[in-house]
C-alpha cells in the first residue's frame, strides 16, 4: 500500500489532478480536505492505492 498526498491551489480542479495520477492505479480510497482562507482555498486529497509491486 502506498498514500499520495495531492495538492490543488486555485488553478485547476483537484477532481483533474487527482484522475491524472489514478488513471493507471488501484485505488483503495481517497480522503479529502477542503480549507479556505479569506479569499482563497486550498484543497488536498490523500489517495491510498496498492503498491504495483505487489
Amino acid at each position: 500500500m502506498k498514500v499520495k498526498i495531492i495538492h490543488q491551489y486555485r488553478d485547476r480542479p483537484l477532481d483533474l489532478s487527482i484522475n491524472d495520477f489514478i488513471k493507471d492505479k488501484e485505488v483503495i480510497d481517497i480522503k479529502y480536505s477542503m480549507c479556505a482562507y479569506g479569499e482563497d482555498s486550498f484543497d488536498s486529497a490523500l489517495v491510498i492505492y496498492k503498491d504495483s509491486d505487489n
